[in-house]
């Protein structure tokens, strides 16, 4: 029997800038009061929250969940790799909004976490959703002008 006193999982979130991590991770622990849709600065760059979360795991109760925000660290790949021991879940973020977002995505973030945790559970999370298509119709709209 899994006891929420005896589960905390440590869930990292990673992904370029324009992901907005500090979005996803601000709704997950229940606060969107700082949050400016990625286009600000997020007020708890590098930290980490705990949240308890109902999996329907636990005959008593939610589980621990150990966010830990890498907002800010995009570029600073020896700064993020402190970050990675011991990680049970990572989150990748991508921009919908991004055509370079999903690139990244193959290209950096899962060798990188493959590389550094090959046991870990990965889950992509698109973001920006809300503005994919006025990015699309901006896009569209540059094109057709050329």
């Amino acid at each position: 029997k899994l006891r929420a006193t005896d589960c905390t999982a440590k869930c990292v979130v990673v992904g370029d800038f324009e992901a907005d991590k500090c979005g996803l991770l601000q709704a997950a622990a229940g606060d969107r009061s700082h949050c400016h849709n990625g286009n600000d600065f997020c007020p708890g760059v590098f930290e980490n929250r705990t949240v308890d979360v109902d999996i329907g795991l636990s005959e008593d109760g939610p589980v621990s969940l150990s966010l830990w925000d890498t907002t800010g660290l995009e570029n600073y790949d020896r700064l993020m790799a402190l970050i990675y021991p011991e990680t049970d879940v990572f989150i990748i973020c991508f921009s919908l909004t991004s055509p370079q977002g999903w690139r990244r995505v193959l290209e950096k973030w899962h060798s990188e976490l493959r590389q550094n945790c090959p046991d870990a559970a990965i889950v992509l999370v698109g973001t920006n959703l809300e503005q994919r298509n006025s990015a699309m119709t901006s896009s569209l709209a540059s094109s057709s002008m050329m």
